[in-house]
């Protein structure tokens, strides 16, 4: 995320946009759309006045970090793939379509309704959506 340099200011300053956005999202049980509606128009207030403003990518990420069984970070090296198997189109993905475009489809596959299974598959399924991260990733 260093490539993001007023991000990475807003982390370094501490803005307490983006902490009071994240405490939006619960640590545990259910997350839904007034959640991230209010993640992200706290996640937008950090930027305010800012010349470069936060984007997808980077609102996305802090997501998956919080909530890494929901969530999954969308970037320019997983969203052509991401959002064709999920059925959207990835130029007009944005925090508005964030939530119905990706989130809505991955909840309600069958592989992310599944019980919880027992020992070391357990904890990968703690981390089903950030794994899309990586499985679609391409970095060409």
């Amino acid at each position: 995320m260093t490539g993001s340099g007023e991000f990475q200011n807003r982390i370094n300053e501490n803005d307490e946009y983006i902490s009071i956005g994240l405490s939006c999202i619960p640590s545990l049980g259910e997350v839904n759309k007034d959640h991230y509606d209010a993640y992200i128009e706290n996640f937008v207030m950090a930027f305010d006045g800012r010349k470069r403003k936060g984007g997808i990518a980077t609102a996305s990420r802090l997501l998956t970090m919080k909530r890494p069984d929901l969530f999954v970070c969308v970037n320019d090296k997983n969203k052509r793939d991401l959002c064709k198997d999920l059925g959207c189109s990835p130029t007009t993905l944005d925090f508005d379509k964030y939530w119905s475009h990706i989130i809505e489809p991955i909840t309600e596959a069958v592989w992310w309704q599944c019980r919880r299974p027992n020992g070391r598959n357990g904890v990968i399924w703690d981390y089903r959506s950030a794994m899309l991260d990586a499985i679609y990733y391409n970095p060409n």
